[in-house]
């Protein structure tokens, strides 16, 4: 995930995705976080 993060242009998303790997449940997060957004 972090490789993906890294290719994202996007800094405010990318940014984002960082964070969500530190929370609870990161990757539904992180799945959610991609399948709403424009790099599906």
């Amino acid at each position: 995930m972090d490789r993906f993060i890294d290719q994202i242009p996007d800094e405010e998303f990318k940014t984002d995705l960082e964070n969500m790997l530190q929370r609870k449940k990161p990757f539904q997060n992180f799945k959610n976080a991609i399948d709403n957004s424009d790099f599906r």
